[in-house]
């Protein structure tokens, strides 16, 4: 859904939330911040929300992600697998995923690692429904 509107003769277009949408999910689709080499309004990444989880034990790598993320001038969604992570950050900066899961690290083929791979397909399913975007998503060690 799509509010368009003129702006100093500019044509821009500006996206109506979804009722449904985490505030925070959707102040962060588009891709790129605005004012990037003005990219930002025509690169066809307008309904794309890149999104990202961890937990707390992945604090880290969030934070590192996070850094180079913003150099790139990329926005981006956090959904916090863990309510610990989710209290570090607040919910201005992450939405808590719909699923419980674990505070520690998971190895792999263990069956915690399966459960986490699982239900983050299930929160990138749930956030496509309620904002009605498309996702790029990424764990934050790629």
């Amino acid at each position: 859904v799509h509010d368009t509107h003129n702006a100093n003769s500019n044509k821009i277009e500006k996206r109506v939330g979804m009722p449904n949408c985490p505030h925070v999910i959707n102040e962060a689709i588009g891709i790129y911040r605005e004012g990037i080499a003005n990219i930002a309004d025509s690169t066809g990444f307008e309904d794309v929300l890149l999104l990202v989880s961890a937990n707390f034990a992945y604090l880290d790598f969030l934070l590192n992600w996070e850094y180079l993320a913003k150099k790139q001038g990329l926005k981006y969604g956090i959904v916090a697998m863990d309510d610990e992570l989710l209290t570090h950050l607040g919910p201005q900066r992450a939405v808590r995923s719909n699923v419980s899961m674990q505070s520690t690290e998971a190895f792999f083929r263990d069956p915690a690692f399966a459960n986490i791979s699982c239900n983050k397909i299930k929160v990138v399913l749930d956030i496509m429904r309620q904002c009605d975007v498309d996702i790029v998503f990424s764990d934050v060690d790629n």
